[in-house]
């Protein structure tokens, strides 16, 4: 059952359970209920305890905007069918989530609210409010990620996939660190997979100790030198395919290997001698002679393999060098698919298109291809601004302007040549900034050093 009914303000209160955590921007929300007046009726529900009031289950934004634009009073529905919390919960999560500006974070705990109510999953919850079941699944993992991880992508300091991946150690706080160093860096894909090797391993691990238990073998500490040196030495390798039964019975001993699985080992001592020469199986010898049987053939027939290989190079056919050529051009039509136009195709055309177009033309037509197409669509080269030192000081179009000039031999128009005298001017300016900071940074080790040695002198005056 439901009621419309104009309420004021100061009789709304926001609810206690709202999932959404950020307002954002309200000016021009403010400014259209100014002009406008309220357009959509707020969702609210009785008050449980003031008897007066009332609390807003969806429209938290267009209360915050109306206390803004000072209006006094909001059309509202009343729900006096949602009388449970858990109902309310439900209504909020599913009328804030069928929205796009709730943010990741917020529509985790949506989903986690709704998780603690009865009856509720993932499926349900992917059903009840129209997301993909992948995504609410995501979202729920995401919901475990501490606050500092979950302000960090509210702020956009790190990405979803990575918050997802902090997702995955929420109880392991050593990861945690790692991962927190290498956010942003280059280390962070190595982090991540040792990480998770290291997780797999002791999975792996745990197993195998089980496995051991119920064998009645306790696992021993890693040996000294453990497989190379030491007391231990692993078993031998006609051991190899025994079972797990098979080597406890043999009496050798188990021990842990890195990845988790079980090795075994034996007392180095009680393995025979492997220096001491003993008769080859007629099978051995069998296998020896047709092993410098072969070899001796290759070697025979090695010269008229090369030559086969000389005799291509001095005379080349053209279909083969086309044949060599064509893979390679093709890649490069493949990666840039606004020259595709060049050899009569369409950007839309499939890669076997290309191969089959490029067989028509001459092998020199294939050779400059391979230097055309990176230039026929490049961003970089028809847009001047790109031109020049990035963000690390390198020039990223240079050598596309190098083999555009010099290898195919286009000559520069003035505005380009103009373009090219800003590009010198910008390099010198950048080449001048990063000398000063060079210099900067040096006077400031010298300040350093000659501080700290001034620092030892007054140490080494006091104590004598």
């Amino acid at each position: 059952m439901s009621d419309l009914q104009d309420i004021a303000l100061a009789k709304l209160e926001p609810h206690p359970h709202n999932v959404r955590r950020e307002l954002h921007d309200l000016d021009d929300l403010a400014a259209s209920i100014k002009a406008k007046g309220i357009v959509q009726a707020l969702t609210v529900v009785p008050h449980p305890t003031a008897k007066t009031k009332y609390m807003v289950l969806g429209g938290h934004r267009r209360l915050a905007a109306a206390k803004l634009a000072k209006v006094r009073t909001a059309p509202c529905m009343i729900r006096e069918d949602l009388s449970t919390a858990e109902a309310q919960t439900e209504f909020m999560v599913v009328e804030n989530t069928q929205r796009n500006d709730l943010t990741p974070m917020e529509e985790a705990r949506a989903y986690q609210q709704l998780l603690e109510l009865p009856g509720y999953n993932a499926k349900l919850i992917a059903e009840n409010t129209g997301r993909k079941p992948r995504l609410v699944q995501d979202r729920i993992k995401l919901s475990k990620v501490s606050d500092p991880i979950a302000e960090k992508l509210d702020n956009g300091q790190i990405t979803l996939e990575q918050a997802l991946i902090f997702a995955e150690f929420t109880d392991d706080e050593a990861a945690t660190k790692k991962l927190l160093n290498a956010a942003g860096t280059y280390d962070w894909e190595y982090q991540v997979r040792r990480l998770r090797e290291a997780r797999k391993h002791e999975a792996t691990a745990q197993r195998t100790r089980k496995m051991l238990t119920g064998l009645g073998v306790a696992p021993l500490p890693r040996p000294d030198g453990w497989p190379w040196r030491g007391e231990y030495a692993p078993a031998p390798l006609e051991d190899e395919q025994l079972s797990p039964e098979q080597h406890v019975k043999a009496g050798h001993q188990a021990v842990v290997a890195q990845n988790g699985t079980a090795e075994w080992a034996v007392l180095r001592a009680d393995l025979p001698d492997a220096t001491a020469p003993r008769e080859l199986t007629a099978e051995e010898v069998a296998e020896a002679e047709e092993h410098e049987r072969i070899k001796a053939g290759l070697e025979v027939v090695n010269h008229v393999r090369r030559q086969f290989l000389e005799d291509l190079f001095a005379a080349p056919s053209t279909s083969l060098a086309k044949q060599i050529l064509i893979p390679k051009t093709a890649e490069y039509f493949i990666q840039r698919k606004g020259a595709r136009s060049l050899i009569g195709l369409t950007e839309d055309s499939k890669p076997v298109e290309v191969g089959t177009a490029l067989q028509k033309y001459s092998l020199e037509q294939l050779i400059i291809a391979q230097a055309l197409v990176p230039l026929l669509d490049s961003e970089e080269l028809l847009l001047p601004d790109h031109w020049g030192p990035g963000e690390y000081g390198y020039d990223y179009t240079a050598q596309a302007r190098r083999t555009l000039h010099e290898v195919l031999g286009y000559q520069w128009s003035d505005i380009e040549k103009e373009a090219m005298e800003r590009l010198r001017l910008k390099k010198e300016k950048h080449d001048a900034r990063m000398a000063e900071l060079r210099r900067a940074r040096e006077e400031a080790d010298s300040a350093g050093a000659a501080a700290a040695e001034q620092g030892d002198d007054e140490y080494s005056d006091d104590n004598d």
